[in-house]
């Protein structure tokens, strides 16, 4: 599952709007990793040979995983791919609670964090004049 900034084309895609592309703009892309499920991931893994670091590399070689971050695999632009273990959903909600406090983080990076206020103000647009999450998008 993706969640951070990509979940946003989720929301999109359950509500049939688009966002404004400039709210969209990341480095990054962020993996959930149900751990209920690893033996699955695994499984194909080891079939095809593979570790993580080896998957995305498929995708692009200058991936490699940062050393102060070992859950975060980075490019050579700067692009990561982070993997974050289990959490039970990314609701639209959700999503504006971790933007909203990410966004008052005094140590976020000011780019993120006007990219924060943006999207979770676009996601909360979302859920008040639509009605998304009473849809029940996950």
């Amino acid at each position: 599952m993706t969640v951070g900034t990509h979940a946003v084309y989720a929301y999109e895609t359950a509500d049939g709007v688009r966002v404004v592309d400039g709210a969209l703009a990341t480095q990054d892309v962020d993996m959930l990793f149900d751990t209920r499920k690893r033996l699955t991931f695994f499984s194909a893994l080891r079939e095809e040979n593979l570790s993580f670091i080896g998957l995305v590399r498929k995708a692009d070689k200058t991936f490699r995983v940062r050393e102060d971050q070992l859950q975060t695999a980075v490019n050579a632009k700067g692009f990561e791919v982070d993997v974050i273990r289990r959490m039970a959903t990314m609701a639209p909600e959700a999503f504006v609670r971790v933007k909203a406090a990410l966004a008052k983080n005094p140590n976020r990076d000011p780019l993120k964090r006007d990219k924060d206020v943006l999207q979770a103000r676009i996601v909360q647009a979302l859920i008040d004049e639509r009605g998304i999450a009473l849809r029940g998008t996950k």
